[in-house]
């Protein structure tokens, strides 16, 4: 026993004594990196996804998100579409920026469903290294669902930039589409305070006009538009507007016949108005006024890209 003791103290003081010396070699990084790569690329879908999963959690330098973007011009030559479409969606986060130039790079993908993930994916990423990507897709975009994806990733990309808010103001005035132009109303959404944003969607409302109530030819004409610029106007919340809209849009409806519907209108260009005032508490009641023509006419802006992302940590304008 006392042989052992000594043992002990010695090796106990050779220890304390020497530096400190791994028993087995490091884990080389950039080797478990290629590893998890590999299966991204070739792995089933539940291994890709947890492959995926693992390079950003343990991302500490940046090259786990630059590992997964990475990939997509390896999955976009091997037409893996539904692979791309698995990576583009995860790299849809707030502030991702460094998923950037591999988002772009699939922007123009020959698959409609890649490329509309991947503008909504920037649209989330949010950051201002997409914009020129996305002005170069525009003019070329032929899907109009998909076209909307990259009018909403313009705005949030773009904010502040006034090349982009006169490229979006383009699109809100002279579309004859009612989905893209909405799509353009929610990227000009994003110029919270820009009193120029706010004159172009005041401008489109009075050239739309009020509703119909049921005169020949309907009330459902341009509703959409309507009241997505109504909405934008609230959301930008310039000072200007609340006189605008209590003067232009409240003040003809006082010769129309009440009912529920004209009540409706009214109350919510009056939330309108009251949010620019700047009363945000009814900006409940003017999304709520939104949500109710959607659910008479239908969101036209809405499909399978936009769904499923609640856990990306933020939420879209308009994202109803």
């Amino acid at each position: 026993m006392r042989t052992l003791s000594r043992v002990a103290v010695v090796v106990a003081s050779v220890l304390l004594a020497s530096p400190a010396r791994p028993s087995f070699a490091e884990p080389d990084p950039a080797a478990a990196r290629a590893e998890l790569v590999a299966k991204v690329l070739s792995g089933p879908s539940d291994v890709r996804k947890a492959a995926i999963r693992q390079l950003l959690t343990d991302d500490k330098d940046g090259e786990g998100v630059k590992a997964v973007a990475g990939t997509l011009a390896v999955l976009e030559k091997e037409k893996d579409a539904s692979a791309e479409i698995e990576v583009v969606r995860a790299l849809g986060r707030p502030g991702l920026v460094g998923a950037v130039p591999g988002l772009c790079s699939v922007l123009d993908s020959k698959d409609e469903l890649v490329r509309g993930n991947t503008a909504v994916s920037l649209e989330y990423v949010g950051d201002a290294s997409a914009v020129t990507a996305l002005l170069g897709r525009l003019d070329r975009e032929k899907s109009e669902i998909v076209l909307c994806h990259v009018l909403r990733a313009l705005g949030r990309c773009g904010k502040g930039d006034a090349k982009v808010r006169t490229v979006l103001d383009k699109r809100v005035t002279s579309s004859k589409n009612e989905a893209v132009s909405c799509a353009a109303v929610v990227g000009l959404a994003n110029f919270a305070g820009d009193g120029a944003a706010a004159r172009t969607m005041e401008d489109q409302l009075q050239k739309v006009g009020p509703p119909a109530f049921g005169r020949r030819g309907g009330g459902g004409e341009n509703s959409l538009k309507r009241s997505y610029l109504a909405w934008g106007i609230a959301v930008v919340g310039d000072k200007k507007s609340g006189p605008f809209v209590r003067e232009k849009l409240m003040k003809p409806l006082g010769h129309v016949v009440g009912g529920p519907l004209v009540d409706g209108v009214f109350a919510f260009y009056t939330a309108v108005a009251e949010v620019c005032e700047g009363k945000a508490d009814s900006m409940a009641a003017v999304e709520g006024g939104v949500r109710t023509v959607l659910g008479m006419y239908g969101n036209p802006l809405a499909d399978e890209c936009r769904k499923g992302r609640g856990d990306a940590g933020y939420t879209p304008l308009a994202e109803w």
